[in-house]
């Protein structure tokens, strides 16, 4: 009787560079992440103590998309390709920026738009809220496509 051994994929040993690489684009991440804490918390007690007119959804956001959605990024990058792909590094480091740059711009444009909305209801930022709203969703798309290219075989 002839057994068939089957090998386990060897994994890829991140290279100097991957690693520098990817430990850079968590570093951004997670700082953004406790930023956004920070200033979501910040948020979060000025609407406690009636200071200022913040609606609770700025509170929201940045701790749900700026806190917890960025460290989810940060860690992500680090951790899905090494520890589950077994990739040396992340399929695009180019899209991981500009995934960073336009989840930021997002979050913050739709922060302050929603704001703006909720002080002025002017027409104009139903304009922001959509377009900051579609960049927040493109790096959205973009880090999916990122992580799954990173999986494919």
């Amino acid at each position: 009787m002839n057994k068939t051994v089957t090998q386990k994929p060897i994994p890829h040993i991140p290279t100097k560079e991957e690693m520098e690489k990817t430990n850079r684009i968590c570093k951004f991440f997670i700082i953004a992440s406790l930023l956004y804490f920070f200033a979501g918390s910040l948020i979060g007690l000025l609407i406690l103590s009636d200071i200022g007119n913040i609606p609770t959804f700025v509170h929201v956001h940045l701790n749900f998309v700026g806190w917890v959605s960025m460290m989810i990024f940060g860690v992500g990058y680090k951790l899905l390709p090494t520890g589950f792909a077994m990739k040396g590094s992340v399929y695009s480091f180019p899209l991981a920026y500009i995934h960073f740059w336009l989840s930021n711009i997002g979050l913050l444009g739709t922060s302050l738009f929603y704001y703006l909305r909720y002080t002025s209801m002017t027409q104009f930022d139903e304009v922001g809220l959509l377009i900051f709203g579609l960049i927040l969703f493109i790096s959205v798309v973009i880090f999916i496509y990122n992580m799954l290219m990173t999986f494919r075989n």
